[in-house]
């Protein structure tokens, strides 16, 4: 469930966090995308991918997006999907999916969180179990 807004109207706080995994998803797709069209746009697309990132914790709002049923299914846990769909002006044929999970903020915690899971493009399939590549 996500959190409505507070008792004095701001909007409830998160604090992100990109797993171990999806961290080593964007350092892939950097890597893999630096021989094919440069340093320079894979860098363009990286630093968006990473504010993409950032922007969750402005949920709820106008980014907030469904619960991907798939992805929830294959992690036994509620799975979030956002897309980056590349740097303003150049626009990506196939979007990356962000999968995130949120947990929300409770007695002992007073922010809640949202956690990065995986960050893959639009053509390759969910394994959580599977490396990066």
């Amino acid at each position: 469930m996500i959190s409505e807004q507070t008792a004095d109207d701001s909007p409830p706080i998160y604090e992100v966090q990109e797993g171990e995994r999806a961290e080593g998803d964007r350092d892939a797709i950097f890597l893999r995308l630096t021989p094919i069209i440069g340093p320079e746009r894979a860098n363009d697309i990286d630093i968006g991918l990473r504010t993409a990132i950032a922007d969750l914790s402005e949920f709820p709002g106008p980014k907030a997006n469904a619960v991907d049923i798939d992805a929830s299914e294959t992690f036994g846990i509620e799975v979030r999907r956002a897309f980056y769909r590349g740097p303003a002006g150049r626009r990506l044929s196939t979007p990356y999916r962000i999968f995130y999970t949120i947990i929300e903020a409770d007695a002992e915690h007073p922010i809640g969180i949202i956690r990065v899971l995986r960050v893959l493009h639009g053509s390759q399939e969910l394994n959580p179990n599977a490396g990066s590549r």
